[in-house]
């Protein structure tokens, strides 16, 4: 083991260090190493015996560059950087010339640590607490590991002490580049200051039109526990101004647990904090997940929140892009304000030009993220909040499930708030959502649109006829177990009153909706509220109760009432256009009061609780129909029908489709007639 001081290191050259023959550590306690007329490089003598190299105990800035030049630590066994504790007045243990065009190479090494160095900075604006970057490429490429973890970066200046990057900042026309490794672990680093507070791991500065990070092709990447304090905190584990794409994991790309933290004022994006004219690109990747992030802020102000996207925040016209990945997962996610307003559990996109998509994925997952607003009703969008748009398309399958808000002490599941809040001049925000060939778009909670919401365009070329559902089914339980979870230990939790129950059932669409293709189905009460429902020519729609409830009714005893009436509540003109498809299992729609048109060829496929020639209610509650029709021609089951509207219920003859039953089931059919008799009644 060569041990070697500080003071020897100045006056050696790149060609006198290159090739280690021993296991090395550097303590360069005290004192600066240059590179202000050459580049240095350490490496191992021979590759097949790789040498560890270890710089530890440092209390200043390690190693400033000189302009154009480079450092590089590539071919070691393990290329180490911890335990260092050191005060300066500017920023980074090693730190790129301004306006330099060298870089800084941790690659070809087994393994690569930055560990528990903990920097302390005197000065105002600082950046980065392990490396400091203007220009010069950063490369952790081609390593068997890395884990960059446990780096604390502190600025003490009273004012203007604006920092950036808890381990690592970056910006100019090279980029982060660090591909092609093996497990990459950032986890534990930490940035404080008094004021702003960037990225509390990794902060990349804004280049136009250059992409200054780009992982790809790494065996996996993990992002947890990294926390950026200050009085205005963003992005918890990474704050970007320049495009950004983490691509070609073959594992998981997980950020969780990471948190922005404000004690007095404002806290965006617990994971991620997006601003400026970049992109964060997830692309191709086995599976992506953000797992309980945070952000937490403590300000009241009337029109803008303290808190927002408790995993990712994106503003000035910054866009997310989650393209082609296996699994998308967003669970647990929370963003909370002690004192006003908080938007975005798991998203925040608040500029009308800040777009999340999230399209041609296999699986994607929203649940149990939540925005909390103490003593304030101001708390909108459990899982999402957008301003700008809402892209998700052509995933084969979509789950929003327990998001909720949580506004004082009342409680509502609603995952996606596309709405303009502004007191003044509030745009109109649209929403285009869709499910691909054979997929589901499944919501057990509720959402709100501002303006209209489409449904299963055509995305890209590409046809969309998957399934939505809306469900009303697990709305009670879901809403006890989030209120339980939030009662204090000791205390007997509340139950759901039936506001917040009808409310976290209820999806309220400012405009009309329209379904081009596919089917939308309304589920177990659920409720869609819009002033009009288009069903195109060849869309379905499709009223229905989970199997259990139906099979209930089967076995229910004469003495019974009948539980099976409305499957949902349609709060909206509702039309049927020429060659629409109606699918009833069992039940029907309850239109409150509202208008129906029915074109010509209309398919009606009913089930569930009719016996052969009994009426079947399709609508109930009728409020007009256009020029006052009161017979309406279709075909269910097969047969050429006539419905009728009688006392503003829409009643048609039940036809079977289906074989004659055998003996075994006659008494379940029975039993299913009385019980759309009594239902009748």
């Amino acid at each position: 083991m060569l041990t070697v001081a500080a003071s020897l290191i100045p006056a050696v050259t790149m060609a006198e260090i290159t090739g280690l023959t021993e296991d090395t550590i550097l303590t360069p306690t005290g004192s600066i190493m240059t590179t202000t007329s050459d580049s240095m490089g350490y490496t191992s003598a021979d590759a097949a015996d790789k040498k560890d190299l270890t710089i530890t105990d440092a209390t200043t800035t390690v190693y400033e560059l000189g302009l154009d030049k480079s450092l590089s630590f590539d071919g070691l066994d393990v290329f180490s950087m911890k335990d260092n504790n050191a005060v300066t007045e500017e920023s980074g243990l090693i730190r790129g010339k301004e306006n330099g065009l060298g870089t800084i190479s941790m690659s070809n090494n087994n393994k690569v640590v930055l560990d528990n160095n903990d920097t302390v900075s005197t000065g105002s604006n600082m950046y980065g607490g392990v490396i400091r970057s203007y220009l010069v490429g950063v490369n952790i490429n081609n390593n068997g590991s890395v884990d960059i973890t446990n780096n604390n970066y502190t600025t003490t200046a009273s004012s203007n002490s604006n920092t950036y990057g808890g381990a690592i900042y970056v910006t100019g026309a090279n980029p982060f580049n660090m591909s092609n490794n093996g497990a990459v672990n950032i986890s534990g680093n930490s940035l404080t200051s008094k004021d702003t507070a960037h990225g509390g791991a990794v902060d990349i500065g804004q280049v136009s039109g250059t992409e200054v990070m780009k992982w790809d092709a790494n065996a996996s990447i993990t992002v947890s526990g990294n926390k950026a304090e200050g009085k205005q905190a963003r992005g918890g584990a990474l704050h970007a101004k320049s495009a950004t794409t983490i691509s070609n994991t073959t594992g998981t790309v997980s950020f969780s647990g990471n948190e922005a933290y404000s004690s007095a004022s404002t806290a965006f994006g617990g994971a991620i904090s997006l601003e400026g004219n970049g992109n964060v690109n997830f692309q191709k990747n086995s599976t992506v997940e953000f797992i309980n992030n945070s952000a937490q802020g403590k300000a009241y102000t009337y029109n803008d929140p303290a808190a927002g996207g408790g995993a990712i925040h994106g503003i000035n016209g910054t866009s997310f892009d989650f393209t082609g990945n296996k699994e998308v997962n967003f669970i647990g996610n929370v963003a909370s304000n002690a004192n006003g307003k908080a938007i975005g559990g798991a998203i925040y996109a608040i500029s009308p030009g800040s777009i999340v998509n999230i399209s041609g994925n296999d699986n994607v997952t929203f649940s149990g993220n939540g925005v909390e607003a103490a003593g304030a009703t101001y708390a909108f969008g459990g899982a999402i909040f957008s301003k700008g748009g809402v892209a998700l398309h052509d995933n084969k399958s979509v789950v929003f499930e327990k998001n909720y808000e949580k506004g004082g002490d009342t409680y509502r599941l609603r995952s996606i708030y596309a709405k303009d809040t502004s007191s003044y001049s509030p745009t109109t925000v649209n929403l285009a959502l869709s499910a691909a060939d054979g997929g589901t778009f499944t919501i057990k909670d509720s959402i709100t649109v501002g303006g209209n919401l489409n449904l299963n365009e055509d995305y890209e070329g590409k046809s969309q006829n998957g399934t939505f559902i809306f469900s009303g089914k697990t709305t009670e339980s879901d809403l006890n177990a989030i209120i339980a979870a939030h009662t204090a230990e000791g205390e007997t939790a509340r139950k759901a009153t039936a506001e917040e129950i009808t409310l976290s059932r209820t999806s309220d669409i400012a405009g009309s909706i329209t379904l081009h293709n596919g089917t939308l189905s309304l589920q177990d009460d659920a409720v869609l509220k819009a002033t009009e429902l288009i069903i195109k020519e060849g869309a379905t729609l499709e009223g229905s109760r989970t199997n259990e409830e139906i099979a209930m009714v089967f076995a229910m005893s004469a003495e019974d009432e009948a539980v099976l009436d409305s499957v949902a509540s349609l709060d909206a003109d509702l039309v049927l256009e020429d060659g629409a498809i109606l699918n009833m299992v069992g039940g029907s729609i309850d239109l409150n009061g509202k208008a129906l048109t029915m074109g010509s060829n209309i398919q009606v496929s009913y089930t569930g609780n009719a016996a052969e020639g009994e009426e079947v209610v399709l609508f109930k509650n009728v409020g007009s129909t256009a020029d006052n029709t009161t017979e309406f021609e279709l075909i269910i089951n097969g047969k050429n029908s006539t419905a009728t509207l009688t006392d503003g219920n829409v009643v048609v003859e039940y036809t079977a489709s289906v074989p004659e039953p055998t003996t075994a089931t006659l008494s379940l059919l029975a039993l299913a007639a009385l019980a759309a008799r009594r239902r009748r009644k």
